[in-house]
């Protein structure tokens, strides 16, 4: 994934994704992700308080990253993350092909 990598620490609620330079890009818990040579996708049920164990699954946030310039586009609504992804010039062949389970 050209240097950005998915990380998690003590447990799967700590999965985020670090960009080339280490910092994170997308905080707790990265539920999904798939990339090539330009994007990578992902989602996330957001860390609510101070703590990991309390993931809100009930919220799906949707993101989009440009590796080359390392842009973060998100936190986004599922309609959001649609209507960028055409704008963006995402192939609609990559999928999120990873699960954070």
């Amino acid at each position: 994934m050209a240097g950005y990598q998915v990380l998690a620490g003590d447990s799967i609620q700590d999965a985020t994704i670090q960009g080339p330079n280490g910092g994170q890009l997308i905080a707790p818990k990265v539920t999904s992700y798939g990339w090539n040579d330009d994007f990578i996708i992902a989602t996330q049920n957001p860390v609510l308080g101070w703590t990991n164990e309390n993931v809100a699954l009930y919220i799906t946030h949707w993101f989009i990253i440009e590796v080359r310039s390392g842009k973060v586009h998100g936190p986004l609504t599922r309609e959001q993350y649609i209507e960028l992804r055409k704008s963006l010039g995402v192939p609609s062949d990559l999928t999120f092909t990873r699960n954070v389970d």
